[in-house]
């Protein structure tokens, strides 16, 4: 069982699992169309912005996670968008209202709440593309390499601003196939 010092270093080392699991299911073929497990890594890409959303306030500032921050920020998860777009997201490529719009109501809530999106929003791995979303003829499509990348770029960035200790085996890739015991915080 991991012991932690802190609710920083658990939604942490829950990032990297996600990150790891997220990856994983990007890279596995499913089936013979080239497709991927594409709403499982969606649903966990989405859940790494939330918990990092947590760490941060509207103006990119990094404050501790505490039991006090976590009471105080249920149910404001459109907020930690907000603040996720405000620390990690290109202002140049995509304004507030189109990330909170497209990617927090239109895609993660629908895929965590009701397991589906809507009609016309596709998630594809394909492309060569390194935009979040790519819209044709009316269609939307989250190109999921390009927010694994966002994510996993945004992470390195919190654990600066979180003084967590790095070692040369963090810094490679997380690893995939690996299980891990229950978390408790002392």
């Amino acid at each position: 069982m991991a012991i932690f010092d802190n609710y920083t270093e658990f939604a942490s080392s829950t990032i990297e699992e996600n990150l790891a699991v997220a990856k994983y299911s990007i890279e596995t073929p499913k089936g013979n169309n080239n497709s991927c497990y594409g709403m499982p890594a969606l649903i966990l890409l989405a859940s790494c912005i939330d918990t990092m959303g947590t760490l941060y306030d509207k103006k990119g500032n990094f404050g501790e996670l505490t039991k006090d921050v976590v009471i105080d920020r249920r149910g404001k998860t459109r907020e930690h968008y907000e603040n996720f777009y405000h620390k990690f997201i290109d202002k140049q490529q995509y304004n507030k209202e189109i990330f909170i719009k497209d990617f927090y109501e239109l895609c993660r809530c629908k895929a965590t709440h009701n397991g589906v999106l809507g009609m016309d929003i596709f998630i594809t791995k394909n492309g060569n593309d390194n935009s979040l979303f790519v819209s044709e003829d009316n269609i939307v499509k989250i190109h999921l390499p390009a927010l694994y990348d966002l994510v996993k770029e945004a992470y390195a960035q919190m654990k600066k601003d979180a003084n967590l200790s790095t070692n040369e085996k963090e810094e490679q890739e997380p690893e995939t196939g690996k299980t891990t015991d229950t978390k408790t915080i002392r």
